[in-house]
């Protein structure tokens, strides 16, 4: 039951990260997320107890959101609205 609550929270999390990047910046954002995110791995190896992996391991997953949410908005940024149909076609 308690893993269905964190996943909730995480769910919610990356469009509040969205709105966050459309106020301070994408590009910042997104370098905040990558610096938790890397931060919070090199701390999951140097852990002493599994108490301390679960809260790091949290803490990654908050930075991982961050930088989900963030990379989609900024790779639709780099095309222009009228380049997608032809992004589309060329993908397939």
């Amino acid at each position: 039951m308690g893993s269905h609550r964190v996943h909730a929270f995480f769910t919610n999390l990356a469009p509040t990260c969205g709105r966050l990047a459309d106020i301070f910046g994408r590009k910042k954002i997104y370098v905040y997320g990558l610096v938790i995110f890397t931060i919070a791995s090199l701390l999951c190896g140097l852990v002493a107890d599994i108490y301390q992996l679960i809260g790091f391991r949290v803490l990654q997953s908050i930075g991982g959101a961050i930088m989900v949410a963030n990379g989609t908005i900024i790779v639709a940024d780099a095309f222009p609205v009228m380049n997608w149909e032809k992004q589309w076609v060329y993908s397939l």
